[in-house]
């Protein structure tokens, strides 16, 4: 007589057993949450690169117009125009600088927008593959993560407008904690179950 061959019951039981853990869960959430904090910061400085230029420009000019390095430039044009320069603003308007000096400012802020958003996308994707414990999204965001936080660093210290400092705090935060929460072992030992359950 033969008998049908059943599995055991502890294979039959492993994907059933299977629970993601919670520091998976949260590394999902706060991979995400930096992404999407970066990525708002970083649309709202390439949608308004150009006001935010000549808002910094100006404000740049009334705290420390020194900071711009056009000092000796100016007193060079000024000496050969015969005038004397009295007020920074005034001077790069009146040798047509002013336009290059505030399209020099928006590029620096779109640039910097674009750069937050180019690292800061892929985190949104690794954050999202990491759901079942995937090492290689792991790795990718342990890479990428430490970069984005750079060009966050950038956003975060310079003469920012207050929203994109907020987001950039926020994102920068999240990164470092995304990064130690892709590592904790509980998230490793899952994804080595899961490989072996299948």
């Amino acid at each position: 007589m033969t008998y049908p061959q059943t599995a055991t019951p502890q294979a039959a039981a492993a994907p059933a057993s299977l629970k993601r853990p919670g520091t998976l869960l949260a590394l999902v959430v706060v991979g995400v949450l930096s992404a999407v904090a970066a990525l708002i910061g970083a649309i709202y400085l390439i949608a308004n690169a150009d006001a935010l230029g000549e808002s910094m420009l100006n404000d740049v000019l009334a705290t420390d117009p020194s900071a711009l390095g056009l000092d000796s430039e100016l007193e060079t044009l000024a000496s050969l125009s015969g005038g004397e320069i009295t007020d920074t603003k005034t001077a790069l308007q009146e040798f047509g600088l002013w336009d290059t000096a505030v399209s020099t400012m928006s590029s620096a802020i779109f640039l910097k927008g674009f750069l937050v958003a180019l690292f800061s996308a892929p985190l949104l994707l690794w954050s999202l593959l990491a759901i079942n414990g995937a090492k290689y999204a792991r790795i990718l965001y342990t890479i990428f993560g430490p970069i984005a936080l750079l060009v966050n660093l950038a956003v975060l210290t310079d003469a920012s407008p207050s929203l994109a400092k907020i987001t950039s705090g926020i994102a920068m935060a999240a990164i470092v904690l995304a990064i130690v929460l892709c590592w904790l072992p509980a998230n490793g030992r899952y994804a080595k179950a899961r490989k072996l359950a299948r």
